[in-house]
């Protein structure tokens, strides 16, 4: 009987995981529904929410380090949004 994976796939899905954290979620029922229906991908949808969240968690950055303002909407604010009134 042949392989069903062959063992250049294997390795090329270990050497991918290797280079990231796997997580595995659970969500109540109806929850894959609801995203999907804005048109996200789940993986999608869980890393945005995850780095929206450790953007509001995290202190702001050094100086020297490019910093990035996220609006309420999500989007990534322009420099001329940034100034508050």
């Amino acid at each position: 009987m042949a392989k069903k994976t062959l063992d250049s796939q294997i390795k090329a899905v270990r050497k991918y995981e290797s280079e990231r954290e796997v997580l595995r979620v659970v969500v109540p029922k109806g929850t894959k529904g609801r995203i999907s229906g804005y048109e996200f991908s789940y993986n999608a949808f869980v890393n945005e929410a995850i780095r929206r969240h450790l953007a509001y968690l995290e202190p702001a950055k050094p100086a020297g380090e490019k910093q990035q303002f996220v609006l309420k909407d999500g989007r990534i604010a322009r420099r001329d949004e940034r100034m508050v009134a």
